[in-house]
Protein backbone atom coordinates (compact mmCIF):
# COMPACT_ATOMS: atom_id res chain seq x y z
CA UNK A 1 0.00 0.00 0.00
CA UNK A 2 1.23 3.06 -1.27
CA UNK A 3 2.22 5.71 1.47
CA UNK A 4 0.49 8.44 -0.69
CA UNK A 5 -2.66 7.19 1.23
CA UNK A 6 -1.57 8.99 4.15
CA UNK A 7 -2.66 12.05 2.04
CA UNK A 8 -6.44 13.36 1.15
CA UNK A 9 -7.38 16.62 -0.06
CA UNK A 10 -9.05 19.51 1.96
CA UNK A 11 -12.02 18.91 0.80
CA UNK A 12 -12.00 15.21 2.35
CA UNK A 13 -10.96 16.33 5.40
CA UNK A 14 -13.61 18.11 5.82
CA UNK A 15 -15.84 15.69 4.53
CA UNK A 16 -14.57 13.53 6.55
CA UNK A 17 -15.09 15.96 10.09
CA UNK A 18 -18.49 16.28 9.67
CA UNK A 19 -18.84 12.14 10.17
CA UNK A 20 -15.61 11.39 11.83
CA UNK A 21 -15.22 7.98 12.66
CA UNK A 22 -13.54 6.59 15.70
CA UNK A 23 -12.69 3.21 16.66
CA UNK A 24 -15.41 1.88 19.04
CA UNK A 25 -17.61 -1.05 20.55
CA UNK A 26 -15.47 -4.32 18.12
CA UNK A 27 -12.65 -4.83 20.08
CA UNK A 28 -12.94 -8.77 20.56
CA UNK A 29 -12.99 -8.72 16.69
CA UNK A 30 -10.02 -6.63 15.83
CA UNK A 31 -12.01 -3.79 14.03
CA UNK A 32 -13.18 -0.80 14.60
CA UNK A 33 -16.76 0.53 13.72
CA UNK A 34 -18.26 4.00 12.20
CA UNK A 35 -19.87 6.29 14.88
CA UNK A 36 -20.42 9.44 15.74
CA UNK A 37 -19.65 10.93 19.19
CA UNK A 38 -20.08 13.86 21.48
CA UNK A 39 -16.48 14.62 22.12
CA UNK A 40 -16.31 13.99 17.85
CA UNK A 41 -18.70 16.74 17.26
CA UNK A 42 -16.66 19.16 19.85
CA UNK A 43 -13.93 19.23 16.96
CA UNK A 44 -13.54 22.19 15.43
CA UNK A 45 -10.74 23.66 12.95
CA UNK A 46 -9.67 26.63 11.51
CA UNK A 47 -6.83 28.36 9.30
CA UNK A 48 -5.02 29.46 12.22
CA UNK A 49 -1.75 28.25 13.65
CA UNK A 50 -1.41 25.39 14.98
CA UNK A 51 0.47 24.99 18.46
CA UNK A 52 3.93 23.39 18.42
CA UNK A 53 4.22 19.79 19.51
CA UNK A 54 6.90 20.96 22.14
CA UNK A 55 4.10 22.88 23.89
CA UNK A 56 1.64 20.50 24.06
CA UNK A 57 1.58 19.44 27.54
CA UNK A 58 1.27 15.72 28.68
CA UNK A 59 -0.86 15.08 31.58
CA UNK A 60 0.63 13.46 34.74
CA UNK A 61 -1.26 10.33 35.78
CA UNK A 62 0.22 8.40 38.46
CA UNK A 63 -2.67 5.61 37.31
CA UNK A 64 -3.35 4.11 34.10
CA UNK A 65 -5.11 1.22 33.15
CA UNK A 66 -3.32 -1.54 31.07
CA UNK A 67 -4.66 -0.40 27.55
CA UNK A 68 -4.12 3.28 28.39
CA UNK A 69 0.24 1.83 29.53
CA UNK A 70 0.06 0.02 25.81
CA UNK A 71 -0.87 2.82 24.35
CA UNK A 72 1.59 5.58 26.33
CA UNK A 73 4.24 2.67 25.87
CA UNK A 74 3.58 2.71 22.06
CA UNK A 75 3.89 6.59 21.92
CA UNK A 76 6.68 6.91 23.80
CA UNK A 77 8.71 4.24 21.88
CA UNK A 78 7.89 6.37 18.84
CA UNK A 79 9.26 9.48 21.32
CA UNK A 80 12.62 7.83 21.51
CA UNK A 81 12.84 6.27 17.85
CA UNK A 82 12.45 2.82 18.44
CA UNK A 83 13.48 0.39 15.81
CA UNK A 84 10.88 -1.57 13.79
CA UNK A 85 11.20 -4.55 16.20
CA UNK A 86 10.69 -2.56 19.10
CA UNK A 87 7.81 -0.67 17.64
CA UNK A 88 6.12 -4.19 16.37
CA UNK A 89 5.86 -5.54 19.92
CA UNK A 90 2.84 -3.51 20.95
CA UNK A 91 0.96 -5.04 18.26
CA UNK A 92 -0.99 -8.35 17.93
CA UNK A 93 0.97 -8.88 14.78
CA UNK A 94 2.84 -6.96 11.83
CA UNK A 95 -0.17 -7.43 9.99
CA UNK A 96 -2.43 -5.23 11.95
CA UNK A 97 -4.29 -2.54 10.00
CA UNK A 98 -4.06 1.19 10.44
CA UNK A 99 -6.89 2.80 9.11
CA UNK A 100 -6.35 6.32 7.52
CA UNK A 101 -8.52 8.83 5.92
CA UNK A 102 -11.08 7.42 3.05
CA UNK A 103 -11.29 4.12 4.23
CA UNK A 104 -7.48 3.30 3.27
CA UNK A 105 -5.38 1.22 5.65
CA UNK A 106 -1.77 0.19 5.68
CA UNK A 107 -0.53 -2.24 7.99
CA UNK A 108 1.60 -1.90 11.44
CA UNK A 109 5.26 -2.86 9.45
CA UNK A 110 4.69 -0.50 6.84
CA UNK A 111 3.95 2.36 9.63
CA UNK A 112 7.03 0.84 11.60
CA UNK A 113 9.50 1.35 8.29
CA UNK A 114 8.11 4.87 7.57
CA UNK A 115 8.56 5.88 10.97
CA UNK A 116 12.73 4.52 10.94
CA UNK A 117 12.79 6.74 7.43
CA UNK A 118 11.26 9.59 9.00
CA UNK A 119 13.99 9.27 11.84
CA UNK A 120 16.92 9.51 9.86
CA UNK A 121 15.24 12.54 7.93
CA UNK A 122 14.91 14.40 11.34
CA UNK A 123 17.03 12.95 13.58
CA UNK A 124 15.82 15.27 16.80
CA UNK A 125 11.46 14.36 15.82
CA UNK A 126 9.37 14.31 18.43
CA UNK A 127 5.48 13.28 19.20
CA UNK A 128 3.62 15.37 21.35
CA UNK A 129 0.61 14.52 22.67
CA UNK A 130 -2.35 16.14 24.96
CA UNK A 131 -3.47 12.94 26.79
CA UNK A 132 -4.18 9.55 26.87
CA UNK A 133 -7.44 8.20 27.65
CA UNK A 134 -8.93 4.79 27.58
CA UNK A 135 -12.60 6.05 26.29
CA UNK A 136 -14.27 2.79 27.37
CA UNK A 137 -12.95 -0.37 27.61
CA UNK A 138 -9.95 -1.68 25.04
CA UNK A 139 -10.48 1.42 23.53
CA UNK A 140 -8.24 4.18 24.37
CA UNK A 141 -7.63 8.12 22.26
CA UNK A 142 -4.83 9.99 22.14
CA UNK A 143 -5.73 13.59 21.95
CA UNK A 144 -3.74 16.10 19.98
CA UNK A 145 -0.94 14.04 19.14
CA UNK A 146 1.43 16.24 17.07
CA UNK A 147 4.75 15.47 15.50
CA UNK A 148 7.81 18.12 14.85
CA UNK A 149 11.47 17.85 13.54
CA UNK A 150 14.35 19.91 12.53
CA UNK A 151 15.20 18.32 8.72
CA UNK A 152 18.61 17.83 8.98
CA UNK A 153 19.76 14.50 8.19
CA UNK A 154 19.14 12.10 5.13
CA UNK A 155 17.55 13.77 2.23
CA UNK A 156 13.57 12.72 2.59
CA UNK A 157 10.95 11.35 -0.20
CA UNK A 158 8.05 9.03 0.28
CA UNK A 159 6.07 7.23 -2.90
CA UNK A 160 7.48 8.30 -6.24
CA UNK A 161 7.67 11.52 -4.64
CA UNK A 162 11.80 12.59 -5.02
CA UNK A 163 14.11 13.20 -2.10
CA UNK A 164 14.55 17.11 -1.26
CA UNK A 165 18.05 18.26 0.08
CA UNK A 166 18.11 18.69 3.84
CA UNK A 167 17.64 22.31 4.71
CA UNK A 168 17.70 22.50 8.38
CA UNK A 169 13.88 23.68 8.39
CA UNK A 170 11.66 23.17 11.42
CA UNK A 171 8.64 21.23 10.60
CA UNK A 172 5.43 20.95 12.75
CA UNK A 173 2.76 18.81 11.59
CA UNK A 174 -0.96 19.68 12.42
CA UNK A 175 -2.56 17.33 14.97
CA UNK A 176 -3.76 14.35 14.68
CA UNK A 177 -6.19 11.88 17.03
CA UNK A 178 -5.13 8.61 17.26
CA UNK A 179 -8.25 5.25 18.67
CA UNK A 180 -6.14 2.00 19.84
CA UNK A 181 -8.38 -1.01 20.27
CA UNK A 182 -6.35 -2.89 22.61
CA UNK A 183 -7.17 -7.00 23.68
CA UNK A 184 -4.73 -8.34 25.94
CA UNK A 185 -2.30 -6.21 26.11
CA UNK A 186 -1.75 -5.94 22.33
CA UNK A 187 -3.01 -3.25 20.24
CA UNK A 188 -5.17 -4.85 17.41
CA UNK A 189 -6.39 -2.06 15.22
CA UNK A 190 -5.10 1.27 15.41
CA UNK A 191 -6.93 4.39 13.47
CA UNK A 192 -5.68 8.15 12.57
CA UNK A 193 -7.89 10.80 12.36
CA UNK A 194 -6.58 14.20 10.56
CA UNK A 195 -7.27 17.21 12.51
CA UNK A 196 -5.52 19.32 10.06
CA UNK A 197 -4.47 19.65 6.43
CA UNK A 198 -0.80 19.03 7.10
CA UNK A 199 -0.44 15.85 8.21
CA UNK A 200 1.45 12.37 7.92
CA UNK A 201 4.58 12.17 5.61
CA UNK A 202 2.77 14.22 2.87
CA UNK A 203 2.49 17.25 5.78
CA UNK A 204 6.41 16.87 6.79
CA UNK A 205 7.70 16.75 2.98
CA UNK A 206 5.39 19.60 1.77
CA UNK A 207 7.15 22.00 4.49
CA UNK A 208 10.93 20.89 3.80
CA UNK A 209 10.02 21.92 0.19
CA UNK A 210 9.04 19.06 -1.70
CA UNK A 211 6.65 19.18 -4.18
CA UNK A 212 3.41 16.90 -4.92
CA UNK A 213 2.43 17.89 -8.45
CA UNK A 214 3.57 15.14 -9.90
CA UNK A 215 2.21 12.24 -10.93
CA UNK A 216 2.21 8.51 -10.30
CA UNK A 217 4.20 6.43 -13.07
CA UNK A 218 2.17 4.17 -15.20
CA UNK A 219 1.50 1.05 -14.47
CA UNK A 220 3.91 -1.36 -15.89
CA UNK A 221 2.36 -3.79 -18.21
CA UNK A 222 1.71 -7.21 -17.93
CA UNK A 223 4.15 -9.88 -18.94
CA UNK A 224 1.76 -11.85 -20.57
CA UNK A 225 -2.02 -11.97 -20.71
CA UNK A 226 -3.84 -13.86 -17.90
CA UNK A 227 -6.41 -15.44 -20.27
CA UNK A 228 -4.21 -17.81 -22.28
CA UNK A 229 -7.57 -19.76 -24.76
CA UNK A 230 -7.38 -23.34 -24.21
CA UNK A 231 -5.74 -25.40 -27.23
CA UNK A 232 -8.44 -27.83 -29.16
CA UNK A 233 -7.26 -30.96 -30.03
Amino acid sequence: MKLMNLFVSKKNKEQHHEKESSCTATVTSGDCSESSSKKNKKTKRNGSKTKKASSIPREVQEHRTPSEMVVAGYVEALDRHASVEELLEFFASKDVKVKLEDGQSINALILAEEDQKLYKSFPNMKFGYQSIKEDRAGLVVVEELQVSGTYTGEPYGFDHFPPVSASNEHAINDPERMWFAVKDGKIQVMEIISLGDNTGPPGLYLQIGGKMDMQPPPAEAAEEDATVPKQTE
